[in-house]
């Protein structure tokens, strides 16, 4: 009553939202901004008229704009894969571990001339709870060599409940009994 403000701001024409004119009124003023967002559009027809429902209706007009929905697509979520049962428990550290080699990685027997080169391997342990990683140097690829891996790792983060062991075409799970 007392503002400032003339006559026709401070009494806004009262609109349907879901009248044909209003619609074209929001699609007009949506362009005339230059495809500006919901919000904008809106406080611009609300400085000569008040629609009923105008913030549905200024969503909806900046959702169905093809110039608008070009500039600013939808990024597409990539779909993961289904994680196994131990990934997603809590359990304490290295209850639960995956093992895998990587390497050959080339190391020297000592320092100076006539040192002899040899290849040797890491076996890498990684926590399922929470993503910890234990790496441990082998010498080769067997059976034994593994063995011992395991013993050195047992004896230090302690012996795990399950394995994930990694092969070339699938996944082996054990349940140690060593």
């Amino acid at each position: 009553m007392n503002s400032q403000f003339a006559y026709d701001k401070k009494h806004p024409i009262i609109l349907s939202s879901k009248h044909p004119f209003t619609k074209s009124l929001f699609i007009n003023e949506h362009e005339r901004l230059l495809h500006s967002g919901p919000k904008q559009t809106l406080n611009s027809i609300r400085d000569q008229f008040w629609p009923i429902g105008g913030q549905n209706l200024s969503k909806q007009t900046v959702r169905q704009c093809i110039t608008c929905f070009k500039a600013y697509p939808k990024s597409i979520q990539n779909l993961l894969g289904h994680l196994p049962l131990d990934r997603v428990k809590a359990h304490p550290p290295f209850t639960v571990v995956g093992t895998d080699y990587c390497g050959p990685f080339v190391i020297k027997d000592r320092k100076g001339r006539g040192s002899n080169l040899s290849k040797c391997y890491v076996c890498l342990f990684v926590c399922f709870s929470t993503k910890a990683i234990h790496l441990e140097p082998v010498t080769d690829l067997s059976s034994e060599a593994f063995i011992l891996c395991l013993r050195r790792f047992a004896s230090s983060r302690g012996m795990p409940s399950k394995f994930y062991l990694t092969m070339v075409e699938h996944i082996v799970v054990l349940s140690p009994n060593l």
